[in-house]
């Protein structure tokens, strides 16, 4: 998922009874920390798949690069790809679907 800095949001029951006296530096650094404990957690619990085969579901193209594609795999895992290294990992089958 993606993670934030928090920040006020108006009209909301904590804008309205809250005071927002966290420093910015402080919402940038609790930030990070979350995101490190994240990616440690996910490590941990993705490590078990590494050299193992894992059929997966090509969905779409990525939105942050249009060299990578996102897919799905049926463990439950998102996984990013370099378009061009798909052959390196896959035996990949294309068929157009026709409405």
């Amino acid at each position: 998922g993606y993670m934030f800095a928090y920040s006020e949001r108006p009209g909301t029951y904590a804008a309205r009874h809250f005071k927002d006296d966290i420093s910015p530096e402080l919402k940038q650094r609790r930030l990070e920390e979350i995101i490190m404990l994240q990616q440690k957690h996910s490590f941990e619990r993705n490590k078990r798949f590494l050299d193992n085969e894992c059929s997966v579901l090509i969905d779409k193209s990525s939105k942050k690069s249009n060299s990578s594609i996102i897919s799905f795999c049926i463990c439950c895992i998102v996984c990013t790809f370099k378009i061009n290294e798909l052959s390196q990992h896959f035996r990949c089958f294309y068929q157009s679907v026709d409405e």
